[in-house]
């Protein structure tokens, strides 16, 4: 049988290891799991918005024990073929701003994106306070035909 005494003990230990994880005082670090961003690409998001029939898709998977980006995304309905690919920053949803991180087009034809870099500690801090987006510019769209501010996958 549990005593009151017993029962208000365990309580107290328990929620003394609650609060020590919550502080991060336990074994499991922050700097050790991986956020996952991602924006959904299009004309109306451009600034300004453009009627392209263009549409997009970018993920990127942020390590913080590497400082590395992963990124990948799909891409349909360009005016014609990419002439670059950028994430942009540090700039709010209604802003525009210089490349953060120029990217390489991997494969036009198939409209898809991929590749990886280590981020410095100030474009990391762009990108999780939602100050970073990413375009796709072409030769009839040559400040960005579809953009997409990147945004914290919830």
């Amino acid at each position: 049988m549990i005593t009151r005494k017993t029962f208000f003990r365990t309580t107290l230990a328990a929620s003394i290891v609650g609060i020590a994880v919550l502080s991060g005082c336990a074994s499991v670090r922050p700097s050790m799991t991986t956020t996952i961003y991602d924006a959904t690409l299009s004309g109306t998001n451009q600034i300004p918005s453009n009627s392209s029939y263009g549409k997009g898709t970018i993920e990127a998977t942020w390590k913080p024990s590497t400082m590395t980006l992963s990124y990948r995304g799909t891409f349909s309905g360009l005016t014609g073929a990419p002439t670059a690919a950028h994430f942009h920053g540090p700039a709010m949803s209604n802003e525009n701003a210089g490349v953060a991180l120029p990217v390489t087009v991997g494969t036009p034809q198939l409209g898809t994106i991929q590749g990886q870099a280590v981020l410095t500690q100030q474009q990391a801090a762009d990108l999780a306070g939602g100050r970073w987006y990413f375009n796709i510019h072409t030769a009839a769209h040559p400040g960005g035909e579809i953009r997409g501010q990147m945004r914290l996958r919830g």
